[in-house]
């Protein structure tokens, strides 16, 4: 047997050594665990802020506004809360740029505004009389959440 072959041979039979690259490839794999642990940590972390923020997306809830022909010559606003979202109290909807009064017919807002409360997949229909103004109008949708946050949306509603 070669001498070189002799000399392996005796320093892998060494038991310090044996014991040395336990070690070293313990502390490696205790390491490289480490890493992996904390990348584990934080995609859990994430995956919870995300579930935590879908469901609190579910308890808000999302009210939409769109104007449409009810006849020949009449047209409406319905103000829906969309499905899947939470219910809404004290829905409310503010013309921007035109008077009010120019929009709705006496008694339509004393009679059905504000919405006490729209459960999602709800609308209310709201007959409106465009006369000289013509859409799109600019609005602002208001209401409050389950847990009674106030929520106020700006948007523009075109004749659909």
């Amino acid at each position: 047997m070669p001498t070189w072959v002799e000399t392996v041979l005796g320093v892998l039979g060494d038991p310090r050594l044996i014991s040395l690259a336990a070690l070293v490839l313990s502390w490696l794999a205790f390491r490289r665990s480490g890493r992996l642990t904390d990348l584990q940590t934080r995609k859990v972390e994430a995956d919870l802020k995300d579930r935590e923020r879908l469901e609190a997306a579910e308890e808000k809830a999302d009210i939409r506004a769109r104007l449409s022909r009810s006849g020949p010559s009449s047209h409406r606003i319905d103000l829906s809360n969309q499905p899947g979202a939470g219910p809404a109290t004290e829905v409310d909807i503010e013309f921007l740029e035109v008077k009010e009064e120019l929009l709705l017919p006496e008694g339509e807002r004393k009679d059905k505004l504000p919405i006490p409360h729209l459960e999602p997949g709800e609308s209310v229909k709201l007959v409106v009389f465009l006369g000289e103004k013509w859409p799109p109008f600019k609005i602002a949708l208001k209401w409050k959440d389950p847990d009674g946050t106030p929520q106020r949306r700006e948007d523009i509603v075109y004749l659909s």
